[in-house]
């Protein structure tokens, strides 16, 4: 978890980073620049309680598991992760392969060089319907703690003299999410992926460092007694109603992942939010056109936990050491 100087000013209104929204992305930023020294001062965004970070499961994973393929930049990543992981706890992460696509995956298993995070499936597994598969360097981090009550205010931001309110600034970071759309300094094209997710109690089973994997769903303990299923996605719907049929069609795919009888499956609560999603799947690092001070960190889509300690190292390093921002993560990237 943080700790420092989150959140305390220095004297006179003096601060080094104001960061504007607190997910996945600004929890790794802050925890970056305290570590390194720094003070910052953390602002809500609107409807806080319904964006993707508040519902979303914590995993860390390293692999896109529909094609079981490596994830964008998955060993560098990994490598950012690694001063993380003493925080965090490991999952056992299980993918469901089905029996007509054993082979196909255990080729991409050596096509992708991916012999360090699963073991191949054995031929004698042909016979049997499907099979479990356990990805490793997966792990179960944290959600996000509530560090700020305070709304940012837009009206009280004066970028050409890095003052908000009556502080005084050296950097400002927008980590705002879906939030963006609504930010008068920066038009990137984000665009929401709606997800469902429900918590559920299942008679009978658990599985507290276990997480499941397939038909389009993972399966995770979310406490003592209920269990996180989800999610789903919905590109371009910013839907707030949750349609009975939505909370149907996962509690069916659980039923079916985990071979259970339906009743022994209850509803304890479903939420709704946006993730921020860009067409290229890439997320969004920089600084303003205008206003060097001015940065962005989002775009973070379904992988936020995976990415942000690599993308706060990139953006820490470009604004204190004037390191480059790889052009693949690049605001500038839509600017040619």
């Amino acid at each position: 978890m943080i700790c420092g100087n989150i959140n305390r000013l220095k004297p006179h209104n003096q601060i080094d980073f104001i960061l504007v929204g607190y997910g996945i992305a600004g929890y790794f930023f802050a925890k970056k620049i305290v570590k390194e020294g720094f003070s910052v001062k953390v602002y809500n965004t609107p409807d806080l309680a319904i964006s993707s970070s508040a519902i979303a499961f914590p995993l860390l994973n390293p692999l896109a598991l529909k094609r079981l393929s490596p994830s964008w930049r998955m060993k560098e990543t990994l490598n950012y992760l690694q001063e993380d992981l003493p925080d965090h706890d490991t999952a056992q992460l299980h993918r469901m392969v089905y029996n007509n696509d054993f082979k196909p995956w255990n080729q991409r298993r050596v096509d992708y060089g991916l012999e360090n995070y699963i073991s191949p499936i054995p031929e004698s597994s042909l016979s049997d319907a499907y099979s479990w598969m356990q990805v490793s360097n997966t792990y179960k981090g944290y959600k996000p703690p509530v560090v700020s009550t305070e709304m940012f205010r837009s009206d009280l931001l004066s970028p050409s003299d890095s003052l908000y309110d009556n502080t005084k600034y050296k950097y400002i970071v927008f980590c705002e999410g879906i939030h963006v759309l609504k930010n008068p300094y920066f038009s990137v094209p984000i665009f929401p992926s709606r997800g469902v997710v429900i918590r559920v109690r299942i008679k009978g089973v658990r599985c507290s460092s276990k997480v499941f994997s397939g038909r389009g769903i993972f399966i995770g303990q979310d406490g003592d007694n209920t269990f996180f299923i989800g999610a789903t996605h919905n590109l371009f719907s910013t839907q707030i109603k949750i349609d009975i049929d939505e909370i149907e069609a996962l509690m069916d795919k659980a039923v079916q992942l985990l071979n259970i009888h339906k009743s022994n499956i209850s509803l304890v609560s479903a939420d709704t939010a946006n993730r921020p999603t860009t067409r290229d799947r890439k997320p969004i690092i920089g600084t303003h056109s205008h206003y060097p001070n001015m940065c962005i960190l989002n775009g973070l889509g379904a992988r936020g936990y995976s990415i942000s300690s690599m993308l706060s190292e990139y953006l820490f390093n470009h604004l204190i050491h004037k390191g480059e921002i790889p052009q693949d993560m690049c605001i500038s990237r839509f600017n040619t």
